[in-house]
């Protein structure tokens, strides 16, 4: 709990207008999402939100997710939105517009680690949070923030080498996703040019 507090006062210590103004027009569209929902025959959230929400019921029953017809995802997605059962049908859309901000901070602090100036890293870190494409996607309940979040922090840990951490990180991506995968080679090379360097060095 301490390590998620500090990580959420790390979140917002830098740019705060930036993240919360980006956080509450993603809120803003999730709740016009509701509206369009409810009073236009083309309805705003993604078709595969409600996939899940019917999975997270079996699961809520102690049941299969898969009794759920076209649900191909990994069952820990199933068991993350039983809140959309328990609490609100909305939990999982906040959830996936918090992954949405959470993925934009993990860009700054990736391309600061990259040496990247801080002014420069925060215009491209909102060029992702202020793109009406993942503002979209995610506020209409679609769960690809997650792994957008997941594949970045294991950028961010292997650069930080903190490789037990993006290990496990890169397994559950891939537990959630398969295309993940396509980045193991850069990452192997990545390393072992890494070590490479250090032994030069010493």
């Amino acid at each position: 709990m301490e390590k998620m507090v500090k990580f959420a006062h790390s979140l917002f210590r830098e740019q705060l207008w930036m993240y919360s103004i980006a956080f509450i027009v993603r809120l803003v569209l999730v709740l016009y999402g509701v509206y369009q929902d409810h009073t236009m025959i083309v309805k705003y959230t993604d078709i595969d939100y409600h996939v899940f929400t019917d999975a997270a019921q079996y699961v809520t029953q102690g049941l299969s997710p898969y009794r759920r017809a076209t649900y191909r995802y990994t069952p820990l997605l199933a068991w993350i939105l039983t809140p959309n059962v328990y609490i609100s049908e909305l939990f999982g859309k906040v959830l996936f517009v918090w992954c949405d901000v959470v993925a934009a901070y993990l860009i700054h602090r990736i391309l600061r680690l990259q040496g990247l100036d801080k002014h420069s890293a925060k215009k491209y870190s909102a060029f992702w949070l202020f793109n009406p494409l993942p503002m979209a996607v995610s506020s209409r309940g679609n769960a690809e923030s997650i792994m957008a979040v997941l594949v970045l922090a294991v950028l961010y840990n292997v650069l930080k080498h903190n490789l037990v951490k993006a290990a496990l990180l890169y397994g559950y991506s891939v537990h959630m996703k398969i295309y993940p995968v396509a980045l193991l080679l850069q990452t192997v090379l990545y390393l072992q040019a890494q070590r490479t360097k250090k032994k030069k060095d010493t």
